[in-house]
């Protein structure tokens, strides 16, 4: 008998959140926009592949000690987002943000993996995001306020 093991695949995102929004990035050559994030590779903390992937997506250099997790959360079938907030004071502006990952599209054009970025309204993340990434986000916080709940004692 061949028993077939599937691997878990994890991705890890930042949100930078700053008066009541989060930054996204436009996903080149689509209609939505996402947050920074990317696969964990090799033997990486989930810390390490959000900073990494946050650099590479943005061009913004950040450290590890500014992130604080909040949530684990299934994702897609077989992949699950590991998010965390951005904590430190500083939040990058649109325009200092430069995304250094690239593809190859379908005519062989090297392209940007984000192309523009921009602040949205929490409540406006339907509008911009894919449904799966919007509830995902809202489930990481709300497992956060839950877990905040039980070290506080509530």
């Amino acid at each position: 008998m061949i028993i077939e093991m599937k691997i878990m695949r994890y991705t890890c995102g930042i949100i930078f959140y700053r008066d009541g929004q989060i930054l996204i990035g436009h996903t080149t050559g689509q209609e939505h926009w996402d947050l920074p994030k990317g696969k964990t590779e090799g033997d990486e903390t989930y810390e390490e592949a959000a900073v990494r992937e946050c650099y590479e997506e943005t061009g913004f250099k950040i450290s590890e000690q500014d992130l604080l997790f909040i949530g684990d959360v299934s994702y897609r079938k077989g992949k699950r987002l590991i998010l965390f907030f951005y904590t430190a004071r500083y939040k990058p502006e649109p325009s200092e943000l430069k995304c250094i990952s690239t593809y190859t599209n379908k005519y062989g054009q090297t392209k940007p993996e984000l192309d523009k970025f921009k602040y949205i309204d929490v409540e406006d993340c339907e509008l911009y995001l894919t449904n799966r990434m919007c509830s995902s986000i809202v489930k990481a916080v709300k497992q956060f306020q839950k877990n905040k709940g039980k070290e506080n004692g509530s």
